[in-house]
């Protein structure tokens, strides 16, 4: 698979490109191996260069969020976080859509939810201009647009349920992405020594 070529098609003809996916029947480790991680590891990346060489002012007492310890914080968080918000989700996607359903689609459910998070993936490699990363939630927006058109076509949930579980699965997906960046940062705060007493204060946490 070309990741690059998916991502742009997902992205510019997303009805054509899941009845494409809703052929195929790859799992989660395998979307995981040939999808998720190229783009997170460019994403982690590219995190790396703009916490570690560019930089950001908060505007608050004069500090600016920049080395190479702090890239590496935020690189590794951004990795380590998004990867497990997607296996939490996809879990959880295919837990609920058996209860919808009567029946569970694990190779569904992982191609529904990696696919559907590419705006989240691309919007990543915005933070190699730290200043601007807000935006990439804007971005992620789309996901939720992903979100319904993959439900017309992947076997997970009844047609009348689709608005419904689009909101559903999409706060799901935001729920996890919070918590597990909430509870990754801590741990990796706490070793790069970016805790309350570290060198960045609370912005480290």
């Amino acid at each position: 698979m070309n990741v690059v070529e998916r991502a742009k098609e997902l992205l510019t003809d997303p009805k054509q490109t899941w009845k494409k996916i809703s052929t195929e029947k790859a799992g989660l480790p395998t979307l995981t191996k040939i999808y998720v991680m190229p783009w997170l590891l460019a994403g982690a990346f590219a995190a790396f260069i703009g916490y570690g060489f560019i930089g950001m002012d908060t505007g608050i007492l004069g500090i600016r969020l920049k080395g190479i310890d702090w890239g590496f914080y935020i690189g590794l968080k951004l990795l380590i976080s998004t990867m497990a918000s997607i296996i939490l989700t996809t879990y959880a996607v295919d837990w609920f859509s058996g209860k919808f359903t009567g029946e569970k689609n694990m190779a569904a459910s992982a191609s529904l939810v990696v696919y559907a998070i590419t705006p989240l993936l691309l919007a990543n490699l915005l933070r190699v201009f730290p200043a601007f990363a807000w935006s990439g939630w804007i971005l992620g927006l789309y996901s939720i647009y992903l979100f319904y058109l993959g439900l017309n076509e992947l076997p997970i949930i009844a047609a009348g349920k689709r608005i419904a579980c689009t909101a559903f699965f999409s706060c799901v997906m935001i729920i996890c992405l919070l918590l597990t960046n909430l509870i990754v940062g801590k741990i990796l705060g706490a070793i790069f020594g970016f805790g309350t007493q570290g060198e960045f204060g609370r912005f480290g946490i």
